[in-house]
Order: structure tokens, then sequence, then C-alpha cells
């Protein structure tokens, strides 16, 4: 394992982050997993090497009920991640359905989270009338694979589950509150917001 110092040499980007019981787990630009603790993220270690599995980790999510890490994939797929060795093992493939039917680009799933009961949250890459939330047990994965996953309220009008352009979500553990962030238009001038969700 390779410890950096103070991140020297990070030619990387962060692409996704988590905290685990003191520690974060981040995923690099660079296709490595690094670990470090809360206080002293920044000295980091080199814990793994995920480009053998997938292109990228958009995104880290930790289960509070079955204590496993996992990871969302470049192509719709979840990754259990061993805490110890950052061993990635696939859980699932998935596919989303996308009630605007725009092209296939907007299907692809880009954040992801996970509540106290095990519940997953995930949200896709859209534009203003495209973009939904999504969301899934472990139990629903059969034969290793989720297909043609619906959105949260099933709808095109603004109901319930249309999300726009979020890109990033978390769980508060304590409140049980979904919360996205997302950067979105209006006209010619750039927005960003923090939306607080429903039970």
């Amino acid at each position: 394992m390779r410890v950096l110092k103070n991140m020297e040499s990070m030619d990387f980007d962060v692409t996704a982050a988590e905290y685990v019981n003191g520690n974060v787990y981040m995923a690099g630009s660079d296709h490595y997993l690094y670990v470090g603790t809360q206080d002293v993220w920044n000295d980091c270690v080199r814990a793994g090497y995920f480009g053998d599995v997938t292109s990228q980790i958009k995104d880290l999510a930790f289960n509070y009920q079955n204590d496993t890490l996992y990871a969302l994939g470049a192509n719709n797929d979840i990754y259990s991640v061993d805490l110890l060795t950052c061993e990635m093992t696939k859980i699932a493939d998935m596919t989303v359905v996308n009630l605007v039917t725009p092209p296939d680009m907007y299907k692809a799933l880009i954040a992801m989270t996970i509540d106290d009961e095990g519940n997953f949250y995930l949200t896709n890459y859209g534009n203003y009338d495209c973009g939904f939330l999504y969301t899934f047990s472990l139990d629903d994965i059969v034969d290793g694979k989720i297909t043609d996953l619906a959105p949260v309220g099933n709808s095109a009008d603004n109901a319930i589950g249309y999300s726009n352009y979020y890109s990033s979500m978390a769980w508060d553990h304590e409140n049980d509150i979904l919360y996205m962030s997302t950067a979105t238009t209006l006209g010619t001038s750039y927005y960003s917001y923090l939306v607080q969700g429903g039970p």
C-alpha cells in the first residue's frame, strides 16, 4: 500500500467518497480506492485498484443494515467493497426505465445513497425533463440483475420522483431524510439547489 502524505502527487480527481466508521473511502479517477481517517483524510492510503472491474466509480454508499460499502460503477452496475482490501465484487447489473424515452445516455445512473433499512436510492443523468429518482433493495436482485427499474412516483409530470440534474445524494441517518444537490438552469442563468426529500 502506498501512503500519500498531504495528498502529494495527487494527480487525479476524487469521483466519489463515503464516510465509514471514522474513515473516508475515496474513489480516484486513476482507478484506485483510497482510505484516510476522518480527521486527517488528506494523509490517505492507496488501498485497492478497481480499473480491472469498472472504468469509473460514480458513487459510494455505506449500508448500515449489513455493514457493507457499495460502489456504483460506470455501467449501472453495483459492487460490494471489502473494507479491508477494497476488493470489489459485482452484485447486480441494472437497467432503468426513463419515462420520456430519451437517448440511452439519460439511462445512466450517477448518484447513490442508502437508508437505515438498506434501501438504495439512485438518480440518473438527466436534463430538465428526464431526470428521475430510483430505489431498490437487495431483495430486488434476481440472478445478479435488476431489470427495467421504474422511477419513484412513475410520473413524467414533475410529480415525486422527477429529480432533474441531481448529481449528489446523501442520507441523514439521524433524521431519516434524503438530501440531493443539483446544478440546473433557468433561462440563461445557472442555479444550484440542495433538496430535502420527503418520506
